[in-house]
C-alpha cells in the first residue's frame, strides 16, 4: 500500500466532508499499491481501505499486497459487494472516480 497516497486521499477526504472514495482505473489503483485487474475496486476510507475483487484475484492480493482489507464478491458483482461494504460500514458519502466509473 502506498501509505503517503492513500494519506492524501484520506486528507482530501476530510477536508471535502466525504467518507470515502471509489477508485477503479489501472493507473490509480497501481498508484496506491493495489492490484490493476478489471475485477478490483479500490475503497479507500478514512481509516482503512478495502479491495473488492472477484476470486481470480484473491491470491493474487494476499501474496503482493499488503494493508488492504480484502472483500471477495462472485465475478459480475462487484456492485452488490460494494453496496454492502458501504452499508456495513456507514458511509453514505462515497466520491468516485469519474473518469473510470459511471453511476448510471
Amino acid at each position: 500500500m502506498n501509505e503517503i497516497g492513500i494519506e492524501k486521499v484520506r486528507h482530501l477526504l476530510a477536508k471535502s466532508n466525504l467518507e470515502a472514495v471509489l477508485v477503479h482505473s489501472n493507473v490509480n489503483k497501481k498508484y496506491f499499491g493495489a492490484l490493476s485487474g478489471s475485477g478490483v475496486y479500490l475503497l479507500i476510507l478514512h481509516d482503512h481501505a478495502w479491495l473488492i475483487l472477484d476470486g481470480r484475484y484473491e491470491g493474487e492480493a494476499i501474496e503482493t499486497t499488503s494493508g488492504f482489507q480484502i472483500k471477495v464478491v462472485s465475478k459480475g458483482s462487484y456492485i452488490t459487494g460494494l453496496v454492502s461494504t458501504l452499508r456495513e460500514q456507514g458511509l453514505i458519502h462515497l466520491a468516485i472516480e469519474s473518469s473510470a466509473l459511471t453511476i448510471s
